[in-house]
């Protein structure tokens, strides 16, 4: 579908603040539309893989996963791009800034990185936006996605959040940077799913997180448009 594969980085500092399951919903979603899949889990827990085991157990792959020796990234992800049978990399980073999350950040065309609204997770994701900040400087193409994760309605914060993801990308904030107007609610159909080797849809095709999931996917896609 794509002349590159695109290469999307699920990141962020705060450890707990939904990556893999965003890399999950994300794999299972655009493999669905259509989309190529390769996953690169890059987390020592390795949460993603035993959850790609357990889908492959109920036959429901339809994406390849693989691990990479961290000094090996950079090198295999130039490979990676080049391949004509893919048309999204996705990695899955630890849950800290290390020196692999800034390699792979560093081979990336655009980086996600979901947020908790809790005074500790919107704190520890400014270094996360110090971090691309630098990195959008090395690279005039790369491009930077934030959106709410594990939202709950009834918490003041939660409310907030939005106001604070634009109050911490103020400093990169430009047309590479976007506060994704989609949240993501805190169900208990999302933890299940992940637990069953499952997407939110496949699990609970009604759940208020399915279609959110849609259409947080639909501005991802829109935001990875090629600018004229």
């Amino acid at each position: 579908m794509l002349l590159m594969a695109i290469i999307l980085s699920i990141a962020n500092q705060k450890g707990g603040s939904g990556k893999t399951t965003t890399a999950e919903q994300l794999a299972v979603e655009l493999a669905a539309v259509g989309y190529r899949i390769h996953v690169i889990d890059m987390d020592p827990q390795a949460s993603f893989t035993q959850w790609h085991r357990l889908r492959t157990k109920q036959g429901l792959n339809s994406f390849t996963v693989s691990t990479v020796p961290s000094g090996l990234l950079g090198e295999d992800l130039n490979e990676i791009k080049l391949r004509s049978d893919l048309d999204v990399v996705l990695i899955d980073c630890p849950g800290n800034i290390v020196d692999v999350t800034v390699s792979a950040i560093a081979s990336s065309d655009a980086v996600l990185t979901p947020v908790r609204a809790t005074g500790l997770d919107v704190n520890a994701t400014k270094q996360m936006v110090s971090l691309m900040g630098s990195k959008m400087k090395e690279n005039p193409e790369l491009r930077f996605m934030l959106f709410h994760s594990a939202k709950h309605a009834s918490r003041r914060a939660d409310r907030e959040a939005g106001d604070s993801l634009a109050a911490i990308t103020k400093p990169v904030r430009g047309n590479r940077c976007f506060v994704l107007k989609t949240a993501i609610t805190d169900t208990a159909a999302v933890a299940d799913a992940c637990m069953s080797g499952l997407s939110v849809r496949e699990y609970a095709p009604k759940s208020p997180s399915t279609s959110q999931y849609k259409k947080l996917i639909k501005e991802i896609l829109e935001c990875l448009r090629p600018t004229e």
